[in-house]
Parts: C-alpha cells; sequence; structure tokens
C-alpha cells in the first residue's frame, strides 16, 4: 500500500528460488493498494518455503507506503 506526493517508490518481492514474484512502482499519478492471498499446495510447497527477498527504492519520493508478509 502507498501513496506518493512526489517521485516514485519502487517495491519489488522475490520468490525464495529468486524469481519474481510481485513488483510495482509507486508514483503521484495513483494511490496503490495490493493485497495476495496463497493456498498452497503440497505438490507446490518447495516453492514457497526458504527465505523470501525484497527490494525497495526510493526516488526523489515523498510519501508513505507499508509493505507488511504474514506467514502461518
Amino acid at each position: 500500500n502507498g501513496k506518493v506526493r512526489s517521485g516514485e517508490i519502487y517495491i519489488k518481492v522475490e520468490y525464495p528460488d529468486g524469481k519474481e514474484f510481485k513488483e510495482m512502482t509507486i508514483n503521484s499519478s495513483a494511490e496503490i493498494t495490493f493485497s495476495q492471498s496463497l493456498s498452497i499446495r503440497e505438490e507446490d510447497r518447495d516453492k514457497y518455503v526458504g527465505s523470501w527477498k525484497y527490494e525497495v527504492k526510493a526516488d526523489k519520493a515523498e510519501g508513505s507506503y507499508m509493505l507488511q508478509i504474514q506467514t502461518r
């Protein structure tokens, strides 16, 4: 989630294997809200288990963002 008055905020989340899960850029043209839930099948479990990587970059950004990841 985020809203930027000026500049940009770039957010990228990667699976444990390094492949891209989600990428987004937040700028002043829109307020962004993104939410996703996953149901993991046993045969796909290895794709999701491990250390996830996230990257956040700001370029002259004024505003706010929130990145939250939950597991059970």
